[in-house]
């Protein structure tokens, strides 16, 4: 009998050590068997994240047969991160493409910025909290809403570059749902205003151009603010609506018309 409990439970993963401690009734059996239980099924489910992220890796390797240690390094990274993220409110609302490029941005801005960096950006956000609070008063079109709001803009355009469809998927989801902490549903409304008010004073400007610059060039510049904007599914709506702004010269007018049809 004494050599039948060391087989099973040496076949359950015991070590030697252990098993005569169980066996010489040292430890108490049902909770020594439970507590392995859960040990293997951790081991177990690591077991199997490990294989999926070297599928994971491999796939991204497309069966190369000399690969750089720094890639492989960099894609486990990635592929871990993005499970970590699945487990936050990101994996509820970003899909598989845009949790991967999220975590390879997210990572991306560690190597950019030290803590140093982090702490004083947490700092100039809260400044320009506390400005806006100040400011509420205001409307968000007034020239200070503009202001604030293209200071706030060219910020977020040096973190996020082109990733505009990211940029603008973290503020909905993120921001303005309250994830990320950076200030009062009032102020982020406020300033929600006055970021459309900055862009629509920015296409006016733009097509106000025509007849200066070529329309081609006109053109360009519009496209380039829609893209930031992620509005290219608005474009028509949003030069509509400019079309009855009084900032509108004759040429910007035309232009805007053009667009439209």
């Amino acid at each position: 009998m004494r050599l039948q409990q060391i087989l099973a439970l040496k076949s359950f993963g015991f070590g030697l050590t252990h098993i005569k401690k169980i066996v010489d009734n040292k430890l108490g059996v049902a909770e020594q068997l439970t507590l392995q239980q859960r040990f293997l099924e951790k081991k177990a489910q690591s077991l199997i994240d490990a294989s999926t992220t070297l599928k994971n890796v491999l796939a991204e390797l497309g069966g190369g047969t000399t690969v750089a240690w720094e890639t492989i390094i960099k894609l486990i990274e990635v592929y871990n991160m993005t499970n970590e993220l699945k487990k936050s409110w990101v994996g509820e609302v970003m899909n598989e493409r845009q949790l991967k490029e999220y975590a390879e941005f997210t990572k991306e801005l560690k190597s950019r910025f030290t803590e140093e960096d982090r702490i004083a950006g947490e700092a100039k956000w809260a400044e320009i909290a506390d400005r806006i609070r100040q400011n509420l008063y205001k409307a968000p079109s007034s020239e200070f809403g503009i202001e604030i709001a293209k200071e706030c803009i060219d910020i977020v355009n040096s973190i996020y570059g082109k990733r505009h469809a990211l940029r603008k998927l973290v503020w909905e989801e993120g921001y303005k749902k309250g994830h990320f902490q950076w200030a009062e549903p009032v102020v982020i409304e406020w300033y929600e205003k006055a970021k459309q008010a900055y862009y629509h004073f920015l296409l006016i400007e733009i097509v106000n151009q025509a007849g200066v610059l070529s329309s081609t060039e006109v053109t360009a510049q519009w496209g380039e603010v829609i893209a930031e904007m992620w509005a290219e599914d608005k474009e028509v709506t949003i030069a509509e609506y400019l079309l009855c702004d009084q900032r509108l010269n004759e040429a910007g007018r035309k232009l805007l018309q053009e667009l439209i049809i």
